[in-house]
């Protein structure tokens, strides 16, 4: 995606500024808000799930560090040649969606979002894998939606090339490590694990720094070993976070501010998503007008409704105080009949 200053240049040939094209996206983003814009599947639904979720660190103006949280359903892969593979049908939502309320909605958005596309059963009746890095806030996803949790291959490679500090001289070159790891032998893991912590050799910042990372292989054994199940299909978390987020948001020096990050992730995730951004755009606009006129309609009647209610009320008021005025009469013993 390009920059505002490049978007001008190249579409309107500099007949716009910058701050257009700025206050343009914004607009957008307050007219179609964060709906989520489903197209129902006609197909039958598949039987197993994916979805995987990432977050970008992300500078704003005023100097301090946000995530920018990045969750996408898809079937699965379908290879286009020897080393290329592309999601099918996938859907991904991007957002700030911070503090446990934020947790709350974007779940909510997962699981609407599966619901609309796929049934309303579709929650209970498909298996759904849930790839992530095993982060605090992905953690929730079990708390919302029934999945089988797995560890991306990224991050236990990583964990396992930390553990060892980038070199394992016992196995010319090759990481033993991994190939247990991955193989499920956690035994073994458990045996390098303590004859490696107790190298004399090693210094004290080596050895915490190897010992958190077997801890969090130990830790997520049980979803590291649902790679291994049959109907897995892979991941690819880090690479969206780089291509889909992080190319437009972070790798490139950048800060933001609030409304205008989340207004460009709403375009991003409109292409991603393959939504027709200006028919949505109008189509909002006249929802929006619609509800304008039947508002403004409303308040003339119930204008009139007021006026009239404020006559019948005064009739009310004078007849009561003359009822009341016969009453005392009567209370001090005048017999005169006062006619009303």
């Amino acid at each position: 995606m390009l920059f505002y200053i490049q978007t001008a240049c190249n579409l309107c040939h500099n007949a716009v500024s910058k701050t257009s094209v700025m206050n343009f996206l914004r607009e957008i983003k307050q007219v179609l808000k964060d709906e989520i814009i489903v197209k129902k599947s006609d197909e039958k639904p598949p039987k197993v799930l994916y979805i995987e979720g990432d977050e970008d660190h992300v500078k704003y103006q005023d100097g301090s560090s946000h995530y920018e949280k990045m969750i996408y359903i898809h079937e699965g892969y379908k290879r286009i040649d020897k080393n290329r593979r592309v999601l099918i049908n996938p859907y991904c939502i991007i957002g700030s969606y911070s503090g446990s309320d934020g947790n709350e909605m974007l779940w909510n958005n997962v699981s609407l979002y599966i619901k609309e596309r796929y049934g309303k059963d579709a929650l209970t009746k498909i298996k759904i894998y849930f790839t992530s890095d095993a982060g605090k806030w992905l953690r929730t996803c079990s708390d919302w939606l029934n999945v089988v949790e797995v560890l991306d291959k990224f991050h236990v490679a990583q964990a396992c090339r930390r553990a060892v500090g980038g070199e394992f001289k016992w196995n010319k070159g090759n990481n033993k490590l991994k190939e247990w790891a991955f193989n499920g032998d956690w035994e073994m893991v458990e045996t390098f694990k303590l004859v490696y912590l107790s190298d004399p050799t090693l210094s004290e910042r080596r050895l915490r720094k190897a010992r958190k990372q077997f801890n969090y292989l130990l830790k997520n054994q049980e979803y590291i070993d649902n790679i291994r199940n049959d109907d897995y299909d892979g991941d690819s978390t880090e690479s969206h976070i780089s291509h889909w987020l992080a190319a437009r948001d972070s790798s490139r020096p950048s800060v933001w501010s609030k409304e205008g990050l989340d207004s460009v992730m709403l375009i991003r995730c409109c292409r991603i998503n393959k939504v027709d951004i200006c028919e949505e755009y109008y189509r909002k606009q006249a929802e929006n007008r619609k509800k304008k006129q039947i508002e403004k309609f409303d308040k003339r009647i119930n204008k009139k409704t007021t006026l009239n209610n404020k006559y019948v009320d005064k009739i009310h008021t004078i007849k009561s105080e003359n009822v009341g005025i016969q009453i005392l009469l009567k209370m001090i013993g005048n017999e005169k009949i006062v006619n009303i």
